[in-house]
């Protein structure tokens, strides 16, 4: 116990060194609370990076997964232009935009800094092991489970599978059939998912995915579907636009790294943010998105 202790305390004192060395820039770093976000002021400018505090008895998973957040977040501030992200959250598809944009920042973040892609996979596992649990409560429920159940809790998974991420295309192996209509909806836009190298992109594919999402045509009476709670809360991390201080992801091994703006995929959360990735978050990781003055950004 007195080991780990010490391994957490290492690894709180080297978060704010690792955020800025990775981002070469002198932000704000605070550890509160169980969601990891950027935060950026009303002109778009990150001010702040959250990442989620280190419980003194963290499980190895959480101790990699904090680096994986740190990476994650990280690359919302470096890849992440906030007008595309604001420009999705005013047109209503905030929590779609922020888990495509994890995908992005993600593969930028893997390519531009060894050992990345490793962080992050253990913070994808996490936040998926966390969203399962929750599915899994569902299904055991009692309740009618349809696909819009599948979607509303999975849809950071979903997204993120498209997006190649190894661990949610094949834990989704067994969950496609259930997911017939949002197939049909998603395969014609698999290109735009491969070639995704901006923000902008990023804000075309994900109104691409909301109109074929609601389109009016008639489809034999399509169900309606709609981010759900449960999942864009499992993004990793969040870009929250706020002029106020955070309300409540960390060092990685390649000594650099993690924008859910908010946490994921966290499904890795977007708790007390509004997922734009800049949050885990694929999602989920994590979008990231929650909608307030304060714009965070996601699965794994």
């Amino acid at each position: 116990m007195m080991k780990r202790t010490k391994q957490v305390q290492l690894l709180r004192a080297t978060i704010e060194k690792v955020v800025h060395m990775l981002t070469m820039r002198d932000i704000k770093v605070t550890q509160r609370g169980s969601q990891a976000y950027c935060q950026r002021d009303t002109n778009g400018n990150y001010i702040c990076v959250n990442i989620p505090m280190i419980p003194d008895d963290a499980s190895d998973l959480l101790m990699k997964a904090i680096q994986g957040y740190v990476d994650h977040e990280c690359g919302h501030i470096l890849f992440t232009d906030p007008f595309w992200r604001m420009k999705a959250q005013k047109e209503g598809f905030n929590g779609i935009s922020n888990i495509i944009e994890d995908i992005y920042i993600e593969r930028e973040m893997s390519k531009a800094f060894l050992g990345s892609e490793r962080n992050m996979a253990y913070t994808r596992q996490l936040v998926w092991d966390e969203v399962l649990g929750k599915f899994n409560e569902k299904m055991n429920s009692g309740d009618e489970v349809t696909e819009v159940t599948h979607w509303q809790y999975l849809s950071f998974a979903i997204l993120r599978a498209y997006g190649n991420q190894t661990l949610f295309i094949d834990e989704l192996k067994k969950y496609w059939d259930a997911l017939p209509t949002i197939t049909s909806l998603l395969n014609p836009l698999r290109t735009q998912f491969d070639s995704l190298s901006s923000s902008e992109d990023v804000y075309h594919l994900a109104k691409a995915i909301q109109d074929a999402l609601t389109s009016e045509e008639p489809q034999d009476e399509r169900p309606s579907f709609e981010i759900g709670e449960e999942s864009s809360e499992e993004s990793e991390g969040e870009d929250k636009e706020s002029e106020d201080e955070p309300d409540e992801e960390s060092g990685s091994d390649s000594g650099e790294e993690s924008d859910d703006d908010d946490d994921s995929d966290s499904g890795e959360g977007e708790e007390g943010a509004d997922s734009d990735d800049d949050d885990d978050s694929d999602s989920g990781e994590g979008d990231s998105d929650d909608d307030s003055a304060d714009d965070d950004e996601s699965n794994d």
